[in-house]
């Protein structure tokens, strides 16, 4: 599918494997997410945070293969040892909303 893994590229995001999933980075941001569900309705679960926290996340969702929903789990349970920042977390984003979280980060 990796759909989102494009959609995060095109608006200039670097995007690498992360077990089953993907962290997408910009130097600003860093976006843990898992992409499911089909062409017709694609879905992702993921959480925003600062770029500065990438290393750190990786180290501590090291050998997770759905990252984006260990992190979403870990947000809404308050079990999250990094600070969410940005407009994205959910655990069922679509496509067009994670396209308009993007474009208002471009414009920021």
């Amino acid at each position: 599918m990796n759909l989102f893994v494009e959609l995060f590229k095109e608006f200039g995001y670097s995007v690498e494997p992360f077990g089953d999933s993907y962290i997408a980075d910009n130097g600003t941001f860093c976006v843990p997410f898992t992409e499911y569900g089909d062409k017709e309705y694609p879905l992702v679960s993921a959480v925003s945070f600062l770029s500065c926290d990438k290393e750190d996340i990786k180290k501590r969702y090291n050998g997770v293969n759905r990252i984006g929903f260990k992190v979403f789990s870990d947000w809404m349970n308050d079990r999250l040892d990094f600070h969410r920042f940005g407009g994205i977390g959910n655990h069922d984003h679509s496509i067009g909303e994670i396209r308009n979280v993007l474009e208002r980060y471009k414009r920021s």
